[in-house]
């Protein structure tokens, strides 16, 4: 989900093991934070901080031509249907999957973040180049 992909962003910038995060409360990842630097940092604000670093990592990633044509699963998931079991028969949708995610993140179709999104996370600069190099973003 977002959320833990925003999580696993922060860890990344704080360079802290992935193979710690399902056992670290992230309101103890908050106060050590806080105690290093000296903030008064909230959860909220933190996770906030991981959803400013995941829509970086996508705009940079946007700059060097990638799009939703490179937002893909495995080709044996996308295309070997499970024989038994709950999924049996069955094909994830990705272009569902991926309409349904960029909603939620309010990226564009084509997984550009909206320049609403960057306003609302207080990236400027990075809001300045999606109006200026997709104007037309904010009505699709």
């Amino acid at each position: 989900t977002s959320i833990m992909q925003d999580y696993a962003a922060l860890f990344n910038s704080l360079k802290i093991c992935h193979f710690v995060m399902p056992v670290v409360n992230p309101n103890d990842v908050v106060a050590c934070l806080n105690s290093v630097t000296g903030w008064d940092m909230d959860i909220t604000e933190f996770m906030q901080a991981g959803e400013r670093i995941s829509n970086v990592q996508r705009l940079y990633n946007v700059r060097l031509g990638l799009d939703r044509d490179n937002d893909t699963i495995p080709h044996r998931i996308a295309t070997m249907k499970f024989e038994e079991g709950g999924g049996a028969g069955y094909l994830p949708d990705l272009e569902k999957m991926l309409d349904e995610y960029y909603d939620h993140r309010n990226w564009s179709r084509d997984g550009i973040p909206r320049p609403s999104k960057l306003k609302q996370l207080s990236l400027n600069a990075e809001e300045e180049y999606v109006k200026a190099n997709f104007p037309d973003l904010e009505q699709q």
